[in-house]
């Protein structure tokens, strides 16, 4: 049970994210209605109504405080841009949907006999819940009459307000006809508004057809009053007890099932990944254009590292990878980017402004692995520079291009530095390796398999901080093998000579291994150890209790070999680890949350969350670790922290940032 808890509340700390002082004030508004429920409904108690109206009051004064605190959050990060920036509508329903209907719900279900002031109740929660709207409509194009959206918008905004005049109507007429079009309108806007298009008008068609459901209870338990008997207040304490449980915000129902459940590993973390922080790609985006201009950054909350960084200002977008290398850059203005040249500039102008790019880049492009041609494209006024990639024999690759567009003003309109995935630089790439290192790599493969040498080029860099993939450079030869390299360390991970089907396994066992032994040497030192893989008979592996090895080889029906596969793997990734392990450690997830909260000044940080980790590095060795996520209050970056379990050390996994910690 304790297990299944967790798997849901892990589920909702991250899908369903809130900050912290939502859910500290979203869990003192139930204690307080739970508390005034359980003392002022009871038979004997006077004055029910008048304690319930000054309940919903205060519950309702404090989700506004918390709404308005979210708001403040995303506009201090995105300013002018609040209203579809960065998931902040996403926030700010989360907040209304989860936080804000959650309660008045509860406070509607437990004040069901009473009627005095609900009216006034009505009227500002359904305010409070048009504010989604509110940043919903800056996106909509309203010049625009073919924009199919639009007008869907619009027409869901105006059901909508006929939903909410429908309600007064019904409020105050209790008429059955005004009902029965209630219901239809509502449950037709709540289903339009569940597509994800219209996710900022959800919350308020939901809210709206729950509203309704309660009048319209309410209006029927008129004749048959529930106040004051003992069955109504059994069914409002046993509500208000299981709130206290779940919500209290100093000890609730998530405290013990942290100290009860068993954890699984959530991430598997390589030691050695270094990963720039969000403000070192916003200073090198700058440098990019060349001029100083202030970004708009932001990621999910719920993405526990930057897979990406994504910048927009000054007219550009850039990406990098998270690696921190730059993916690509465009306009995003075509208005702007339009030239107003009518002639073409010069092939040598062009290359000059091309040359500056690379510079401000720190791309010093390899002149053995890249030519580069100009083309005019007089019908877009453009000139494209196109970096072709070189065999190491000097003959062009027949594959795609790098490519850097131009306009006649020399205006740069957009660069993409990687479409084949190989930087055009080696030096400030996750490459750790020379280019004779390289070949001689290549060439000790070769040799090993009786293979002559051959042109190469390289095809593809990957950057990985995860257990998926480990750093992978990827050589192409013209003989048609292509070799997978460890980017760091220029172990082979993965060989592939042909495209030939593998043949019945089993009757060349020794020719594989054989394979095996000549192309990975730590299958060479602890071949005894090595069990049967689960991949066939030519797959071997090697678990040491966190980590485990596999080897794979592929054989043709001759015994000739297609393809051959290393590599290092958590065994534990995804699985759990009992509480009795962790109830041993020093240092619990509260704990390390708490240590880590210490790092950072009073009341600034927005949302935090943890999880177990596993920490691995290339030599095999690996230890489990409290990995907490951290995102800073009006701040567009987060952090990631490692806390070592038995010490409680931290470790940043990014840079820190100014004004972010103390």
């Amino acid at each position: 049970m304790w297990d299944v808890l967790y798997s849901v509340i892990n589920h909702i700390q991250r899908y369903i994210p809130v900050s912290l002082w939502t859910l500290f004030l979203v869990g003192v508004a139930l204690m307080l209605l739970s508390l005034t429920a359980l003392a002022a409904q009871r038979p004997s108690a006077k004055n029910r109504e008048k304690w319930m109206i000054r309940a919903g009051v205060m519950l309702r004064a404090l989700l506004f405080l918390a709404v308005t605190l979210e708001f403040f959050h995303h506009f201090l990060i995105s300013g002018e841009h609040v209203s579809f920036q960065y998931n902040v509508l996403n926030q700010i329903v989360n907040v209304i949907f989860y936080g804000y209907i959650l309660v008045v719900g509860m406070h509607y279900l437990i004040t069901l006999p009473f009627r005095a002031l609900h009216g006034f109740f009505y009227l500002f929660d359904v305010i409070v819940l048009c504010i989604p709207i509110l940043l919903m409509l800056p996106s909509l194009r309203l010049a625009d009459l073919s924009d199919w959206y639009m007008w869907a918008a619009l027409a869901l905004i105006a059901a909508s307000f006929a939903v909410m005049y429908m309600l007064f109507q019904s409020y105050w007429r209790q008429s059955m006809v005004v009902w029965f079009v209630f219901f239809v309108v509502s449950g037709g806007t709540v289903a339009f508004t569940r597509m994800s298009q219209f996710e900022a008008l959800f919350p308020l068609t939901l809210f709206l057809l729950l509203l309704g459901g309660s009048e319209w209870v309410k209006q029927l338990l008129e004749r048959r009053p529930l106040i004051g008997g003992k069955g109504w207040y059994a069914a409002v304490a046993s509500i208000s007890v299981t709130l206290i449980v779940i919500a209290n915000p100093f000890y609730n129902l998530w405290h013990v099932v942290e100290a009860k459940a068993n954890y699984y590993i959530h991430t598997a973390y390589r030691a050695e990944t270094e990963m720039p922080s969000l403000a070192e790609m916003q200073e090198r985006a700058r440098l990019l254009i060349g001029e100083e201009v202030s970004f708009n950054a932001h990621s999910s909350i719920r993405e526990d590292f930057y897979n990406a960084y994504t910048l927009d200002g000054g007219g550009y977008s850039i990406r990098f990878d998270s690696s921190g290398e730059l993916f690509s850059l465009s306009r995003t203005d075509p208005e702007e980017a339009a030239s107003s040249a009518a002639a073409p500039p010069s092939e040598q102008d062009v290359l000059q402004q091309t040359e500056g790019l690379l510079e401000r880049a720190e791309i010093n492009y390899d002149q053995e692995r890249f030519e580069i041609a100009v083309q005019f494209d007089d019908a877009a006024k453009q000139a494209k520079v196109s970096v072709l990639p070189l065999w190491s024999d000097g003959e062009r690759v027949n594959t795609d291009v790098s490519l850097i567009v131009w306009d006649y003003d020399l205006r740069l309109i957009s660069f993409s530095p990687t479409p084949i995935g190989a930087p055009l630089e080696l030096e400030n790439s996750v490459v750790q390796l020379t280019k004779e290192e390289l070949n001689k790599k290549v060439e000790d493969v070769l040799n090993v398999l009786g293979r002559p040498s051959s042109p190469t080029y390289i095809d593809h860099v990957w950057s990985s901080f995860t257990y998926e993939s480990q750093p992978t450079i990827t050589i192409k030869t013209k003989n048609g093998e292509t070799i997978y390299l460890h980017a760091e360390t220029g172990e082979l991970l993965q060989l592939e000579l042909s495209e030939d089907k593998a043949g019945d396994e089993g009757a060349f066992v020794k020719q594989a291994t054989y394979f095996a032994r000549k192309l990975s040497p730590e299958f060479a030192k602890q071949g005894a150890q090595y069990e049967q893989g689960e991949y066939g008979d030519y797959s071997w592996e090697y678990d040491n209790g966190l980590l485990s090895h596999h080897v794979q080889v592929n054989l043709t029906a001759d015994g000739e070999l297609i393809s051959f596969y290393q590599g290092w793997y958590p065994s534990q990734h995804r699985k759990k680890i009992n509480q009795t392990v962790l109830a041993e450690k020093a240092v619990s997830m509260s704990k390390a949350m708490k240590l880590v909260a210490d790092e950072y000044p009073m009341f600034s940080i927005y949302a935090q969350r943890g999880e177990l980790a596993l920490i691995y590095n290339r030599e095999g060795e690996a230890e489990l670790v409290w990995m907490i996520v951290v995102v800073p209050f009006a701040k567009p970056h987060k952090q990631v922290h490692f806390v070592d379990m038995e010490t409680g050390e931290i470790t940043d996994v990014y840079d820190d940032i100014d004004g972010v910690r103390s």
